[in-house]
């Protein structure tokens, strides 16, 4: 809302608004400390404000950012009347739209003059005669130059020369950021020629800006040059009534100098002003410090913050904010799934962790999501920099076995996270199972009935691919079956080893040995195998783990010895084939 606070104060433009950086306002901001994802999370609600001190005492100090306010648009002091000085004059008293302490005295009005000072000792007839800094370099403390005044940039300006777009004005600020308790009094000296009129120095262009609240005061300049016939004296600085107090920027204390796109900010610097700050909940007090710990029991509250500031003149200034605090729950997240490495690579392992993210996220868009990767719950919990995966499209690790902590983090609303584990598991490749390829069988036996050793051995109708028949299939005369050792977690691809054939023959009308009487020893063996039986043994083949026949006898008699010392140690098949009978027995030589 705009207010006028002068009869004659023309309405100011939004543009005016907009302001200065650099210069603190009364304000309450509200920070939180962490996300709350969850009922019962415990998170801390703070307010900043700003520190006001008492105006006792001043710094000054340079505004790195030249953003001054508007130096035209407001109300144009008025010319004198007629027979009185019209050009180093006093404007008339106007009052302040709000109280303003300077150096320990609060003042509602203030008196302008044409040569760029503002006065409060209001005191001075509109049109009355008003000094000027001249060829004499006068400074502060200087009782002569007008005590508890402002100056900026005081000088001897040419105010009957002035043209179509010269002025001094004045007017207040009341919207925006400088809306009560923040307005803004500024007083512009407008592209004013200095006196007498001279073209050399151009046109000088300054404003004096007044601070509610906080008793700041800013002197920016557009542009000063110093006025050539009196020697150029200016000045920037403020003094108290008794001019016991002063402050001046550096090399501002009057001289011939120069300045373009210049800001002083002229600060109080006494004690500490007293504020009181109060947390509510609907209306009912719940803290009064500058951190609120806040233990969440609802989905949605709304905290209060009021910062009570008690300026010098003790009047009582209160801000307030409103927070929402929300719980902001991370949509459904799915388990990611346990990773099975199926590669000979030891003793170091190359993995993509990212590939569980789509498991994660499921229909989620990715965009809205950040994941992390860590090798320790605390470090994913808290999202440390140290513990944290930096390469997790190929991370490298050197085990059989490893824990790694996923941390979703939401990109929208409360910023919640969760940490999902999953496990690395690196699996020792596949062997082919082991066997005779030639076995017999006898009518109504099943692939179970074939002797094979191996791991989860799956048997296969091709050599490669085809289709996984089940144990109990009946075996057929003359059909090579393939053996396969399959790898837990799916595991495939290269770490599959190449499968077993076994080719069958069926025995029509075979009979089982009586193996209370047959004899295969020593098992193991180291040189020679004897094979007895007490009807008369046909013949023996002995296979190795792929298949080769090492050794074949046809044999006639009930006992046969098999000289296997030239053997490698190793697992292999003895086929024993007597009057219709067959069997195969595995034995392990030395």
């Amino acid at each position: 809302m705009k207010k006028s606070y002068f009869s004659c104060l023309l309405l100011l433009t939004i543009a005016m608004a907009n302001a200065q950086t650099g210069v603190p306002t009364v304000a309450a901001r509200i920070t939180q400390s962490a996300p709350v994802c969850n009922l019962g999370d415990t998170t801390n609600l703070t307010v900043d404000y700003t520190h006001i001190s008492a105006p006792t005492d001043y710094t000054v100090a340079r505004n790195p950012t030249f953003n001054s306010y508007p130096f035209s648009g407001g109300m144009n002091i008025p010319i004198p009347p007629q027979g009185q000085n019209n050009e180093d004059f006093w404007g008339p008293v106007f009052q302040l739209p709000f109280a303003f302490n300077f150096y320990g005295q609060t003042y509602q009005s203030i008196q302008p003059s044409s040569n760029g000072l503002i006065t409060f000792n209001t005191t001075h007839n509109f049109g009355d005669f008003c000094d000027w800094i001249g060829s004499i370099n006068e400074t502060l403390p200087n009782a002569t130059l007008y005590p508890n005044s402002i100056y900026g940039v005081y000088q001897d300006l040419d105010f009957t020369n002035r043209n179509g777009t010269s002025s001094i004005n004045y007017y207040v600020l009341d919207n925006g950021i400088n809306a009560a308790p923040n307005r803004v009094f500024v007083y512009n000296i407008d592209r004013l020629p200095n006196w007498p009129l001279d073209s050399a120095s151009g046109l000088q262009t300054s404003q004096i800006v007044l601070h509610e609240t906080t008793n700041i005061i800013e002197v920016n300049v557009l542009r000063r040059r110093p006025a050539v016939p009196w020697g150029g004296a200016g000045l920037i600085g403020i003094q108290n009534a008794d001019t016991t107090k002063f402050v001046t920027p550096p090399g501002r204390n009057t001289g011939a100098w120069e300045a373009t796109n210049e800001s002083w900010i002229f600060t109080p610097s006494g004690a500490a002003l007293p504020t009181t700050v109060t947390w509510s909940i609907g209306g009912n007090v719940v803290g009064n410090s500058e951190t609120l710990t806040v233990h969440v029991t609802a989905n949605t509250t709304a905290y209060t913050a009021a910062v009570d500031f008690t300026n010098a003149d003790g009047i009582h200034t209160i801000v307030e904010n409103q927070y929402n605090l929300q719980i902001g729950n991370l949509p459904q997240i799915n388990q990611p799934q346990d990773l099975a490495l199926c590669t000979t690579e030891a003793p170091f392992y190359t993995v993509d962790l990212t590939s569980n993210e789509a498991v994660v996220l499921g229909a989620e868009d990715p965009v809205n999501y950040e994941i992390t990767y860590y090798t320790t719950l605390a470090a994913a919990t808290n999202g440390f920099a140290f513990g944290r995966i930096n390469t997790p499209t190929a991370y490298v690790f050197n085990g059989t076995q490893q824990t790694v902590y996923m941390r979703i983090e939401d990109l929208l609303g409360a910023g919640c996270h969760t940490v999902k584990p999953f496990q690395i598991t690196v699996l020792a490749p596949a062997t082919t199972p082991v066997g005779a390829p030639l076995q017999y069988f006898s009518i109504g036996q099943t692939l179970n009935d074939l002797i094979v050793t191996g791991n989860n051995v799956v048997w296969y109708d091709t050599e490669t691919g085809g289709t996984i028949l089940p144990g109990t299939n009946l075996l057929q005369n003359g059909f090579t079956y393939y053996a396969e050792s399959a790898n837990p977690n799916g595991c495939e691809g290269k770490m599959l080893a190449p499968r077993l054939a076994v080719t069958v023959q069926s025995l029509l009308a075979a009979q089982n040995f009586d193996e209370a009487f047959l004899k295969i020893y020593p098992n193991p063996v180291s040189n020679v195998l004897t094979v007895s039986y007490p009807e008369k043994l046909e013949s023996i083949q002995i296979y190795n783990t792929v298949g080769q026949t090492v050794f074949a006898k046809n044999i006639g008699n009930t006992e046969v010895h098999a000289d296997l010392s030239q053997l490698t140690a190793g697992v292999y098949f003895v086929n024993i084939i007597a009057n219709n009978k067959i069997k195969t027995i595995k034995i392990l030589k030395k």
